[in-house]
């Protein structure tokens, strides 16, 4: 895609979902996630606005998660499921795009699922908002305890509703700004035709890539719904619990550097940098926890020296971040794994470390297909 096709503007029209009952297609990507799938094909099933297609890509899944899909299309016509070869969640995404006929689309993984109000509630939020793309910023945290789902609070829980520019929505990704808005492909409401698509070969931080090239194609602007509308699971397995390996930090340098390009704006890049030094650290972090390789280790502390000192001397963000940036950028290892054993010490007393959670109400209720 050239800068040209970034920077392209599309001029969205005005319309009203409960006038023109506008199909809303909803991209399922799938791989091997067979005990979970039921769920996010239920809860776009039982939507209270009924006018959707469920578009469900399988990534070439090695266990039942075909099947599973498949028994689903059986019971109901607004369902389509297609295959491919194995080539990561960029490409299924893609794949969905291309295969979509709505006039919006809505981006569910496999392993999570929605309120049964969502698609409904962005709706009414884009003919409030017309000109904008409507995001949704809060979710559901859930983790498995056991044979019981548990909500762990939310993303953006206290956040309310508002409209961020371009340039507002990459201060939350530097930290600058609330809402703790997300960057993801998820909880968004986008509208065709756009020509903006997921980058193939990058597996991580590969939807904010997205995000903002399909933000640079339309109004610049999005409006925030402050409504959890999906389940995100946090599971063993997933992309968010996979720990460190190396390929997750070259993945997401990479959608680092077309996120830094994507315009010519210096404050812009700055902003990206500095969201960078926080990826980076995080991937430190989680090399010193999982004890990767002391190469690994020092490769990591190399890039996050080039980006680092933005965020330490930036007095807007909060000093305990600016501390743990500082520690594992210019520290040795040794003492940046005694200041943390501190802090949790201390995290301990002050009773935060304790687990908490409600049962997820109706995680049960969704039907599965029958066993073979």
């Amino acid at each position: 895609m050239t800068q040209a096709d970034n920077n392209a503007t599309i001029k969205p029209q005005a319309t009203s979902h409960s006038q023109n009952s506008a199909l809303v297609s909803i991209i399922i990507p799938a791989y091997n996630t067979a005990p979970y799938i039921h769920r996010a094909i239920g809860s776009s099933i039982r939507q209270t606005y009924k006018n959707i297609e469920i578009l469900i890509i399988d990534d070439g899944s090695t266990d039942d998660t075909l099947r599973v899909a498949e028994y689903f299309a059986g019971t109901d016509s607004r369902i389509r499921v297609f295959t491919q070869k194995n080539a990561g969640v960029s490409a299924a995404r893609n794949h969905g795009i291309n295969e979509a006929r709505g006039e919006y689309i809505y981006f569910l993984d496999s392993d999570d699922w929605l309120e049964d109000d969502a698609i409904e509630t962005l709706l009414d939020a884009q003919s409030e908002h017309p000109d904008e793309l409507i995001c949704a910023n809060q979710c559901w945290e859930v983790t498995i305890k056991g044979d019981t789902f548990l909500r762990n609070g939310g993303k953006g829980k206290s956040a309310s509703s508002c409209t961020l520019g371009l340039k507002e929505i990459a201060e939350t990704y530097a930290h600058l700004r609330g809402p703790d808005v997300f960057h993801s492909a998820s909880a968004k409401l986008f509208r065709t035709p756009f020509s903006a698509r997921f980058p193939e070969g990058i597996t991580h931080s590969e939807d904010a890539v997205f995000f903002m090239r399909y933000l640079l194609q339309s109004s610049r602007k999005a409006y925030y719904v402050s409504k959890p509308i999906v389940n995100v699971l946090d599971r063993e397995g997933s992309a968010i619990r996979s720990g460190y390996k190396p390929t997750i930090f070259d993945s997401q340098t990479a959608a680092y550097d077309i996120l830094i390009d994507l315009m010519n704006d210096e404050y812009f890049k700055k902003l990206m940098l500095m969201s960078y030094s926080h990826f980076a650290y995080n991937c430190f972090f989680d090399a010193v926890k999982y004890h990767a390789d002391i190469g690994e280790i020092k490769r990591i502390k190399s890039a996050l020296r080039e980006s680092a000192w933005l965020t330490v001397k930036c007095r807007r963000l909060p000093r305990a971040m600016r501390l743990k940036t500082f520690l594992a950028a210019y520290a040795p290892v040794p003492v940046f794994k005694a200041f943390f054993s501190m802090w949790n010490i201390l995290k301990s007393l002050r009773g935060k470390n304790e687990a908490k959670g409600e049962i997820v109400p109706g995680w049960q209720d969704f039907p599965k297909a029958p066993e073979i």
